[in-house]
């Protein structure tokens, strides 16, 4: 993408606390292009409608005490996705009729 050799990457665990190496072979690179492929496929709203009784739903996050460490912290936002949030609510209340 930006023209720059990227041979290795790190996968963090968090249940251990460690962090794994892992190479980026041309197998791999393959298997992770042909699943964000897949992946946009399935967020296609035409796609969506026809799909919807076969994929479930996301299930929302669940809000640990170790979430306010984690890098994915503000775009995963917990506490705000929670089904019982204000937010989830204000929602709900907004598509009444």
């Amino acid at each position: 993408m930006f023209g720059v050799a990227i041979p290795r990457g790190a996968v963090f665990h968090a249940d251990s606390k460690r962090r794994r190496e892992v190479e980026f072979t041309p197998e791999l690179r393959a298997l992770t292009e042909q699943a964000a492929q897949e992946l946009h496929a399935l967020l296609r709203p035409s796609e969506i409608s026809s799909l919807k009784s076969e994929v479930p739903p996301i299930p929302p996050a669940l809000y640990k005490p170790a979430c306010e460490e984690c890098s994915l912290y503000e775009i995963c936002l917990p506490k705000a996705t929670a089904e019982d949030s204000r937010a989830e609510r204000l929602a709900r209340q907004l598509f009444q009729i």
